[in-house]
């Protein structure tokens, strides 16, 4: 693999190449989110980075935009996970196929 401008030429760590400006996020929210089984309601108000984490938790959610359904969405199971690169919590929909569920998230 090339080596590319950013790459640093010194010693590696653990086999693994390192980069001379490495990123990282200032700070992050994490929390839970009720999900509805009756529209989908957004996530939050939060403007984001890099994106969202979401972990289904007590059951299936299903995950999208606007108009998001069970018949149409992102589907997780109870423990199942997906990273969404988004600027904005507020695009971000959910519904649950049953009551008392839950979105854990963390994002940046």
């Amino acid at each position: 693999m090339p080596d590319t401008p950013d790459s640093y030429e010194g010693p590696s760590r653990d086999g693994r190449k390192r980069f001379s400006n490495p990123t990282s996020v200032k700070d992050f929210i994490h929390g839970q989110h009720s999900v509805t089984t009756t529209g989908g309601t957004t996530m939050g108000e939060q403007e984001l980075n890099s994106g969202v984490r979401i972990k289904a938790n007590g059951g299936d959610i299903f995950v999208g935009g606007p108009g998001v359904g069970t018949t149409n969405g992102y589907g997780l199971a109870d423990g199942e996970e997906v990273f969404i690169d988004v600027d904005s919590m507020k695009k971000v929909y959910v519904i649950a196929s049953s009551s008392g569920d839950t979105a854990d998230f963390i994002a940046s």
